[in-house]
């Protein structure tokens, strides 16, 4: 009797060994995608609780003082010209400190005599230039000197009302030349593109400068149309109400503002929730559009969601 011999298979047919790298090749794709979208949040998430934490301290400052911090913003169709800038400036930074410090020697409108300058609380033109709305929540929250005639320049050991990130400073102040006062950037983001403060007023009529030296105004029709700024300039523009045209988001306290992980702020100054630029935007061809691409990844102290495009329709 002659039995049949049975050929025994080894490996894989050139098709099969196709069709299991093209399910590795899907199932890794799977991964990488939902491991991109898991450190996305995780950093949104990270740079929400950061600006959470910077509220807290701004309520502490506020507690404290007894009104918010100065935002250094100022309308540049009333106030034209760099003399002017830095007299409006020191005029807010004196008044803001006569609340608490009633011995502090303040900053004269005018250069005093050099004599002079170890007795007041002066800042030079150029570290007055420094400050605008990335700077001064730095400037602020980084704690006064224990001198109560100088709590600005004086020596001494300051106590921080919020632990800045000294290695993200450091790299903001050689970014910018702002050695003095350095925007504070987030955690995360392309380039060290800080952290943007608004004192947000109550009011009909409000107007605010953009930060990153972009020229615009912010408030009723007639700021609107005096605004110099140009689609494709680096802007930033509070954010109004749905309910109130004209009125911020947060109008009895303030807004901060994030770039986002893309380092772009937008266009700016849309209303909120809604996502739509308002009809009086300075930029004619954004009215009435949605949230533009590069703005729907900020991030605020005021949302509900990780960023704006979790909250806006």
């Amino acid at each position: 009797m002659t039995g049949k011999r049975t050929q025994t298979r080894h490996g894989f047919t050139l098709v099969e060994l196709l069709v299991v790298i093209v399910i590795i090749a899907i199932l890794a794709s799977l991964v990488v995608v939902g491991v991109s979208r898991a450190q996305v949040a995780a950093r949104n998430a990270a740079i929400k609780m950061e600006i959470s934490e910077i509220a807290k301290a701004l309520e502490a400052y506020k507690n404290d003082m007894g009104e918010y911090p100065p935002d250094f913003a100022y309308d540049p169709t009333v106030i034209t010209d760099p003399a002017s800038v830095i007299l409006f400036k020191r005029q807010q930074i004196n008044q803001h400190l006569s609340r608490k410090f009633r011995n502090r020697r303040p900053d004269p409108m005018a250069a005093p005599p050099t004599a002079m300058l170890v007795q007041l609380d002066y800042l030079s033109d150029t570290q007055v230039a420094q400050l605008n709305p990335q700077t001064a929540l730095y400037f602020w929250l980084r704690g006064f000197s224990p001198d109560p005639r100088k709590p600005i320049t004086g020596a001494g050991n300051r106590t921080p009302i919020f632990q800045f990130d000294q290695a993200r400073l450091t790299e903001s102040a050689t970014t910018t030349g702002n050695t003095d006062f350095p925007p504070y950037p987030p955690q995360y983001g392309q380039t060290p593109i800080g952290l943007v403060y608004y004192r947000a007023k109550r009011g009909p009529t409000i107007d605010k400068t953009v930060a990153l030296g972009a020229s615009a105004t912010y408030g009723d029709a007639t700021a609107w149309a005096n605004a110099q700024i140009t689609a494709g300039q680096k802007a930033v523009i509070p954010y109004i109400s749905d309910l109130m045209n004209s009125v911020y988001v947060q109008d009895e306290s303030y807004q901060i503002i994030s770039a986002g992980l893309n380092s772009e702020f937008g266009v700016g100054g849309a209303s909120y929730p809604s996502g739509v630029y308002p009809a009086n935007h300075p930029i004619t061809t954004v009215q009435g559009q949605p949230l533009s691409v590069n703005e729907r990844d900020n991030i605020t102290n005021f949302l509900k969601g990780a960023s704006l495009e979790k909250d806006v329709p």
